[in-house]
């Protein structure tokens, strides 16, 4: 594990992660530091343990062994009150969108406005609606449903709603997948953009070692269930591991 400078600048740790499912191993002492207000890419190839161990960091998961830490507090083995306070801290962005066909673009985004935190003046939701329009570059469009919509529109209004209660922490999960390439980069741009107007740390999944490249402050690298290197995007190219070669030489 590489070492963050201090404590303050760490937002979740990590500390000797196992996870076993039907007695095999899927987590294998795993300890890693996300820092705060970054970008951090986990990445991998397709099951190599990548959501299984962004599930334990919001709680979905409990750890076979090891600790989990949020700023500091312990949420290894919080209990399910707790857990429900917890996951608020966290936004998501998954990885078909899922969006809500029934509902508009702004009743998708204002959707943990008020089921989650039962806010239900709509003077206040629109107040907090319209600048997330703004960012997410939907304004417009806001009164059009999931099917009237581009792929990359969707991610755009998946994003809006993951960011629209001022979450701690953000999650992506294969924040580009199934959108052409040219959409996929204005995609990497906008998670820029928006990170620029935010203060919350962001956790990508990913295993586009280009999307990995562009985005990240940060890089978790796995495989089987290991954590491989971790790092500054900058360094992994002097990695002389064979995994972490052959995603570079997919550039």
């Amino acid at each position: 594990m590489r070492k963050i400078d201090t404590d303050s600048d760490v937002v979740i740790k990590i500390q000797g992660l196992w996870k076993y499912f039907d007695g095999k191993p899927v987590l294998k002492n795993i300890s890693v530091e996300i820092p705060t207000g970054k970008i951090t890419i986990i990445m991998g190839r397709s099951g190599c343990g990548k959501t299984v161990l962004v599930k334990h960091i919001v709680g979905l998961l409990k750890p076979t062994e090891g600790k989990i830490f949020f700023k500091g507090r312990d949420v290894t083995d919080i209990s399910a009150e707790e857990r429900l306070d917890y996951l608020k801290k966290f936004g998501f962005l998954f990885q078909n969108s899922a969006l809500f066909d029934w509902l508009t673009v702004e009743e998708n985004i204002l959707f943990p406005l008020y089921e989650c935190m039962r806010i239900k003046d709509k003077a206040v939701l629109r107040q907090k609606l319209e600048p997330i329009l703004e960012i997410i570059g939907m304004k417009g469009h806001e009164k059009k449903y999931p099917g009237e919509l581009s792929g990359g529109m969707k991610k755009r209004v998946a994003l809006g709603r993951a960011i629209i209660h001022n979450p701690e922490v953000v999650i992506l999960d294969e924040p580009t997948s199934g959108i052409d390439p040219v959409t996929s980069s204005s995609i990497e741009d906008l998670i820029l953009s928006v990170k620029k107007e935010i203060s919350s740390t962001f956790i990508a999944i990913t295993h586009d070692i280009k999307s990995a490249l562009k985005l990240a402050d940060y890089i978790i690298f796995m495989k089987d269930g290991e954590v491989i290197w971790d790092g500054n995007p900058s360094d992994i190219f002097d990695v002389s591991d064979e995994e972490v070669q052959l995603f570079l030489r997919r550039l």
